[in-house]
């Protein structure tokens, strides 16, 4: 899937096309390649989905695509106001993050944010995103 998420996103690019909704279903997008995305045809993005969940279901993410689950990396860059800054609709699954990355991706976006959906793959404690996730009226929690 790399050359075909890469191959659409350059011929995105070039053809000045806006994405306002983006699903990636069970593909494993490298992050840097969704990133420019993001910042290039997906900028008027109203709705986001990445959900890998239905692969994870019946087995553990392989090792090998440790650096595209949705790290701490990939939550702190949709953190930042000029990325995405229309975006409605999150579903992130499953995320493997730091206990409070999330809480501050939704600190920032909770004025916009009509929806999101998400799942933690690494079943520790997220104390800190918990208390973020239940001031939040729009959220859809389903842990894994």
């Amino acid at each position: 899937m790399d050359d075909v998420f890469s191959t659409s996103v350059t011929m995105l690019g070039r053809s000045w096309a806006q994405l306002q909704h983006l699903s990636l279903i069970d593909v494993f997008p490298v992050i840097n390649q969704l990133e420019n995305c993001l910042l290039g045809p997906g900028m008027l993005l109203l709705e986001l989905v990445l959900d890998a969940e239905s692969f994870n279901r019946s087995r553990d993410i392989p090792t090998c695509f440790g650096g595209r689950v949705i790290l701490d990396r990939f939550l702190d860059f949709l953190t930042a106001p000029t990325v995405c800054p229309q975006l409605t609709v999150l579903q992130l699954s499953p995320i493997r993050s730091t206990d409070g990355v999330l809480s501050t991706l939704l600190a920032t976006r909770n004025r916009s944010l009509r929806r999101f959906t998400y799942s933690i793959i690494d079943g520790l404690p997220h104390e800190v995103d918990m208390d973020a996730l239940n001031l939040l009226s729009s959220v859809t929690v389903p842990l894994i």
